[in-house]
């Protein structure tokens, strides 16, 4: 029998009659501040799950389905979420910070003013998905699909960019200093008032339309990471 409990009180909200949450069905469950600290929930299902500021910290969530869940306030720090499907999840003001989430799925996620430095996002689609306010800050976003998402405000310092998706992405204000943009895509991109300062571009690299790029880098000194 494993037990979830409230990471406050300590009352036992949800029992289950197994030794592993594991693709367990937990749709629409009411797990508000629920102490999951290193809970294998891997393949289990929690869509529309209220899981409002819970403790996920080192959770295992890889391909688990989490939906339209509440996930505000939540600690997913160094969780794996690695094909997990988030689409239109809210995880707002919560914290990801070296989340596992390569391939997982955000479409049309909003995750305003969330902390995320060192989020592993390659592949993952964030399409139309809100990072309004959001810290990504060392963040691996290679190959990731990032168009239409909004980026305003958003600190991308240092964040590896390679051949990302951007177009169409809402980049005002957003601080992308020393930020690795070789090979992505930002046409149609807005990147009005953003900083951009110590940028590393290729020749592959995509602007917007009339946008005026850094200079590029030799080969031998451009910095990688």
């Amino acid at each position: 029998m494993v037990e979830i409990k409230h990471k406050v009180t300590g009352v036992v909200l949800l029992r289950v009659p197994s030794q592993t949450l594991e693709g367990a069905c937990l749709a629409g469950a009411k797990l508000r501040y629920a102490e999951l600290t290193h809970v294998n929930l891997r393949g289990a299902d929690l869509s529309r799950a209220d899981l409002f500021q819970s403790e996920m910290n080192g959770a295992n969530l890889e391909g688990a389905n989490l939906d339209g869940a509440n996930m505000t306030g939540v600690n997913l720090t160094r969780a794996r979420c690695a094909g997990a499907s988030l689409v239109g999840a809210t995880i707002v003001f919560a914290t990801l910070a070296y989340c596992g989430l390569a391939e997982a799925n955000l479409h049309h996620a909003t995750l305003e003013g969330s902390e995320m430095p060192g989020a592993v996002l390659t592949k993952a689609n964030l399409r139309e998905t809100d990072f309004d306010g959001a810290n990504l800050s060392w963040a691996d976003m290679v190959s990731a699909s990032v168009q239409r998402a909004n980026l305003s405000r958003t600190k991308l310092r240092r964040a590896n960019l390679r051949h990302a998706q951007l177009s169409d992405a809402n980049l005002t204000w957003a601080d992308l200093q020393d930020a690795n943009l070789c090979g992505a895509d930002l046409s149609g991109a807005q990147l009005l008032y953003s900083n951009r300062r110590g940028v590393q571009a290729d020749a592959v690299t995509q602007w917007p339309e009339g946008f005026r790029p850094p200079a590029v880098p030799p080969a031998a000194v451009r910095r990688t990471y």
